[in-house]
């Protein structure tokens, strides 16, 4: 069996060459017809997305055929070379990238597939960077070969079952975790427009009266950032700026974003043949900036006519002068946070070349660390977050900061901001002669599992003088 390109030359006015996959030994879908990743795949194959994208299908169809049937060996940039792009057997990859490129076309077209044609689909394929061996999102890979007979676990969660206990539990065996990627799949997105509406929803569905918190000192904290005489802004994160960093390798900085220039960049832009606004153009967030915020309306005291939930591409510098804030994501996320960044300990920077965010820790203490990493490829799924009292850029109001290195981070943030005992005695070691707490800075650690986040602990901790 093999997959050989056609002899049409390439025509410069086509964006894909066309290859295809031809048969010459056998039926490559025997014995597949009834696995749900096959069908999944052939559907997608024939889809609109990917109909003229011949040279896209064929790399698609070999890597999964060949996974499927428990051939990983031939899932290599050698084999595909040779096998789909009819290179000779002893050509070198280093000298021909058209693996690795075809392989990044082919991630950028897939999680736009998920987003609009596919979005429906129980069996999603992600090809993940570093390798080619393609794996299953949202299926029981019961109907796979001897040889690969694995479960995988859905990536992106629904919400988390804190009352559970299952983040605290180890994984079940059989069970194969999966890296929660940077970039944020359509399952786990929603439309900023109606956050503040299903917030609302969510909080009526636990009762009409609000969580009655017993009065410690995190009130202190919350009285401090929503006042009477000031507005307060809740800024969920930018997960479609978020998807096109990730898309094009790089994060956006705040000048950048203020100005909207990177709308211009080739990444941010529709790919041809479609006529849909680009990732870099949407207005999403994520359902853990929108449980953040449907905990903080569940606050008592607070009084929400002095409170506003804005989109991130909505608020500007003079809000951040003028206004109290609470801005949710990292850096990369929210690009608000960069300019808050500068003053910090603990900021989190972010990889576009290798998908990591790294923690860098400007000044370590005994037994800290200069830098903590995420990557998507960690072993041990480790996870973190950093929370962040600051002054606004006016000095007239306080900034509360919220980063999280994935959803997961976000999900330990809310956790402990929220629920914790030892954010009281945060709150109260940093509380000053006016009762009010000075600038603090949390760095957390946890661990990631099947999305949610397991009890996090801190590792990192700064209370700051008043200026």
């Amino acid at each position: 069996m093999s997959f050989t390109p056609t002899a049409e030359p390439e025509s410069p006015s086509r964006i894909e060459k066309a290859e295809v996959w031809s048969d010459e030994s056998a039926n490559p879908s025997a014995g597949l017809e009834t696995d749900p990743r096959w069908l999944s795949v052939q559907r997608l194959v024939h889809s609109e997305s990917f109909a003229k994208a011949s040279r896209l299908s064929s790399f698609l169809l070999y890597i999964v055929e060949r996974s499927l049937r428990g051939r990983p060996e031939e899932i290599t940039e050698q084999q595909i070379g040779v096998h789909v792009f009819g290179r000779p057997t002893n050509y070198n990859p280093g000298d021909d990238n058209i693996v690795r490129q075809t392989a990044r076309q082919l991630r950028q077209r897939l999680a736009l597939y998920y987003q609009e044609e596919g979005r429906n689909e129980i069996v999603q394929i992600v090809v993940p960077r570093g390798g080619y061996t393609p794996q299953f999102q949202g299926v029981a890979e019961e109907s796979a070969p001897p040889k690969s007979r694995v479960i995988e676990a859905q990536v992106e969660p629904k919400i988390r079952p804190e009352a559970a206990g299952a983040m605290d539990a180890a994984p079940p065996a059989g069970i194969q975790t999966q890296p929660q990627r940077a970039w944020l799949m359509p399952s786990v997105l929603v439309f900023v427009g109606v956050i503040i509406g299903v917030a609302l929803t969510l909080v009526s569905i636990v009762g009409r009266d609000r969580i009655r918190y017993p009065h410690n000192e995190s009130e202190k904290l919350w009285n401090t950032l929503f006042t009477t005489n000031q507005r307060t802004i809740i800024v969920p994160g930018d997960a479609g700026i978020n998807m096109y960093g990730n898309l094009a390798g790089t994060q956006v900085d705040i000048w950048e974003y203020g100005s909207g220039s990177y709308l211009t960049k080739p990444a941010a832009q529709t790919p041809p043949g479609f006529n849909w606004a680009p990732f870099a153009a949407r207005r999403y967030t994520t359902i853990s900036d929108l449980k953040f915020v449907s905990t903080l309306l569940q606050i008592p005291n607070v009084d929400r006519s002095r409170m506003e939930v804005r989109f991130a591409r909505d608020i500007t510098a003079e809000d951040l002068k003028q206004s109290n804030a609470i801005l949710i994501g990292s850096s990369n996320y929210d690009p608000w946070i960069q300019i808050f960044d500068k003053n910090q300990n603990f900021n989190m920077v972010y990889n576009g070349a290798e998908n990591s965010i790294s923690v860098h820790n400007r000044n370590p203490l005994k037994g800290e660390q200069a830098t903590y990493k995420w990557s998507e490829t960690d072993p041990q799924r480790t996870g973190y977050a950093i929370i962040s009292l600051t002054d606004n850029l006016g000095s007239t109001g306080k900034v509360l900061l919220v980063e999280g290195t994935t959803m997961g981070g976000i999900d330990a943030a809310t956790d402990f901001l929220f629920h914790s005992p030892q954010m009281d005695t945060v709150v109260r070691d940093a509380m000053g002669k006016n009762q009010k707490p000075s600038n603090f800075e949390l760095l957390l650690m946890t661990t990631i599992y099947m999305g949610g986040s397991m009890k996090a602990k801190v590792i990192g901790e700064r209370i700051h003088s008043p200026a």
